[in-house]
C-alpha cells in the first residue's frame, strides 16, 4: 500500500513574494526565514531593495518540507534532502503508517515487506531510498524491534545473497553503513534508568565482525542498562583497561568467525582471564570450538539468551 503525496496545485513559473509563498505553502514568513537561515531549505533570490522572491520550484519545496515536518520528521533533518529524495519520503507508505496507528502492534508481515523493499532498492543501487526506508523505520519502531527484526534478518539475507553470488561487494558494504549508521545512535542515545547496571560491548582481537554485538548493545540499552560500546577487534588485556575506566559491571563480547582449537584455547586462556576479574560474557554459535575451553566466561548463543540474562543480572546488581 503506498500513500500517494497530495498533488500540488500548478504553480506558475515565475517569481513569487513571501505573501504569496505564504498562501500557496499554508507557512507563516517566521517559519519561512528561519528554514532559510537556520536549516538553508531554500535560497531565494532577491530583488534591489533586498526583498525575498521565490521560484516555483522553491514553493513546491516548501510544500513538501511543511508536509514533512507534519508527519513528525525533523526539519533538521528532511532540510538537507534534495526534491527528488523528499518526494520519495513523502510517497513512502504506510506500513509504517499502520504501524503508528496501531499502537506498534504490527505484524510479521508487514517486517519482511519492509526488508523486501529495503533489499530491493540496494539490488537497485538506490542508496537514498534504501537510507529513506531504514531511516523511517528506526524513527517508528521500538529500538529493540528495529535491532531484531529489521536489522537481524536483513543481515541474515544479504549474508546468504552474498554466498549465493547474488549481491556484490558494494551492496554489500552499502547495507554494512546504513545499518552502522543507525545502529550507532541507538546504542548512544540509550538512556540508562537509576542504578542501572554497566555494560561494554566490543569484539576480541582478531574477530572484526561487529553487527552481532552491536545488536547485543541496542538490547542491553534497551534494557535500562548503561551501554558504552568500543568496536570491533580488540585486545583483552585493553578490554579490562576499558573495564575499569567505564566502572563496568559486565563486559559482552562476541565471535562469529571459527578458530582452529589452537587458536580456540589461547583466546579462552585470555578471556578467562578477564573473567576472574570482571563479569564476562561471550556471544558465540552453539558449536564453536572455543566452548570446551571455557569455565569462569559466560557463553550465550541467541539474542533470546541475552535478554534473559540482562534481566536476570539486573536482580543481582544494585
Amino acid at each position: 500500500m503506498t500513500r500517494k503525496f497530495t498533488k500540488l496545485p500548478e504553480i506558475a513559473d515565475g517569481l513569487y513574494p513571501m505573501r504569496a509563498v505564504t498562501k500557496l505553502t499554508g507557512l507563516n514568513p517566521d517559519t519561512i526565514r528561519v528554514w532559510e537561515r537556520r536549516y538553508e531549505a531554500v535560497a531565494p533570490d532577491r530583488t534591489s531593495g533586498n526583498a525575498r522572491r521565490y521560484s516555483s520550484v522553491q514553493v513546491r519545496r516548501l510544500v513538501m518540507l511543511r508536509e514533512a515536518v507534519h508527519r513528525g520528521h525533523s526539519i533538521g533533518d528532511v532540510a538537507r534532502l534534495n526534491n527528488s529524495v523528499l518526494e520519495a519520503l513523502l510517497t513512502t507508505v504506510d506500513t509504517w503508517d499502520t504501524y503508528s496507528q496501531e499502537g506498534h502492534d504490527i505484524s510479521s508481515g508487514m517486517f519482511v515487506q519492509l526488508a523486501e523493499e529495503y533489499l530491493s532498492a540496494i539490488a537497485r543501487f538506490d542508496a537514498p531510498r534504501a537510507a529513506l526506508i531504514l531511516n523511517r523505520a528506526a524513527s517508528l519502531l521500538d529500538p529493540l524491534d528495529f535491532a531484531l527484526r529489521v536489522v537481524r534478518p536483513v543481515l541474515c539475507e544479504v549474508g546468504e545473497r552474498w554466498h549465493r553470488g547474488e549481491m556484490n561487494v558494494t551492496q554489500e558494504h552499502l547495507v554494512s553503513v546504513q545499518m552502522k549508521s543507525l545502529l550507532l545512535p541507538l546504542m548512544r542515545f540509550a538512556i540508562s534508568t537509576t542504578n542501572a547496571p554497566r555494560a561494554l560491548f566490543a569484539t576480541p582481537q582478531g574477530h572484526t565482525h561487529e553487527f552481532g554485538i552491536m545488536i547485543a548493545a541496542v538490547i542491553a540499552g534497551g534494557r535500562g542498562y548503561g551501554t558504552t560500546y568500543i568496536g570491533p577487534d580488540i585486545p583483552v588485556d585493553d578490554l579490562f583497561v576499558a573495564a575499569e575506566l567505564f566502572r563496568t559491571d559486565v563486559v559482552i563480547l562476541s565471535i562469529v568467525s571459527t578458530m582452529s582449537n589452537i587458536d580456540a584455547s589461547v583466546l579462552a586462556g585470555r578471556l578467562e582471564w578477564l573473567a576472574t576479574r570482571v563479569q564476562t560474557w561471550l556471544g558465540c554459535p552453539n558449536d564453536h570450538p572455543i566452548l570446551p575451553y571455557l569455565t569462569e566466561v559466560r557463553p550465550l548463543h541467541r539474542y533470546e539468551d541475552l535478554d534473559a540474562a540482562l534481566a536476570k543480572y539486573r536482580t543481582t546488581v544494585r
